[in-house]
Parts: C-alpha cells; structure tokens; sequence
C-alpha cells in the first residue's frame, strides 16, 4: 500500500485549525445566534414628539403621537420611551418631558395612570400596566 507524505507544516495548521473550532466554536454559534438588539429595545413602547407639535396643536392640528390608552405587560413590554425633539416641554399622564429630553420609565408593577397629555386631541391618556399572563 503507497504511503501518503503529508507536509509537516501542513499538519501542524490543519491541527490549529481543529483546537481553535472546537474550543472556539461554542462562542461562534453564541455569536451567530444572538439578536440583534438589546433584550430592552424590544420591551419599548416609543413615542417621538416632532418639532414643531407645540405649534400644531396651538394651530389646532392633531400631531398623531399617542393612542389614548397605551398598554404595558410587565416583562415583556413594560419600558416607556418618549423623544421630545420639540422646543417645549410636554406632559404625558404623570410624566414631563422637558423640551429636547427624552424619558425612559420601566415599570415594575401593575399600575393604571390617567391623566393630561398635551399631545393627544381629548388631552387625556391612560397608561395600563398589567402583569403577564401565566
């Protein structure tokens, strides 16, 4: 039977090769198979109050911002985001946004709010918190 002449150098690469994906490769499939957003992200609710809706709404126009409820689950959608890029400040329920600030509240517990929202038409808005289903 005809021996086979492997290279040493080749040898030593391909056995390099092999250490490195089994000692690395639980890392890779870890890596390849994350999400590609923070676990928080998807437990937002945002809202973005444009420049401009302090004057709309003073010019009576409807900005379209906000739902007059907003429905939160705890773990699994229970972050409130808002963005004010306005140049004033506005109220949603019991929370202010100051003018170019942005609010972030997770909540813990079931709660229900309801209070002014200077960015909804019946400047009302409710915000129920509930606990996740079992």
């Amino acid at each position: 039977m005809p021996r086979i002449k492997i290279d040493p150098a080749l040898a030593i690469g391909v056995g390099i090769a092999v250490v490195a994906i089994v000692a690395l490769g639980p890392l890779a499939v870890a890596w390849l198979g994350r999400s590609n957003s923070s676990p928080d992200v998807s437990r937002e609710i945002v809202f973005t109050i444009p420049p401009g809706t302090a004057e709309l709404i003073k010019a009576g126009g409807d900005p379209k911002i906000v739902p007059a409820e907003i429905l939160f689950t705890l773990g699994l959608q229970d972050v409130l985001v808002i963005h004010n890029q306005d140049v004033t400040g506005h109220t949603f329920g019991p929370y202010w946004v100051a003018a170019h600030d942005t609010l972030r509240v997770q909540f813990s517990n079931p709660v229900e709010y309801e209070g002014y929202c200077s960015v909804h038409p019946s400047k009302q808005v409710k915000i129920v918190v509930r606990a996740a289903s079992p």
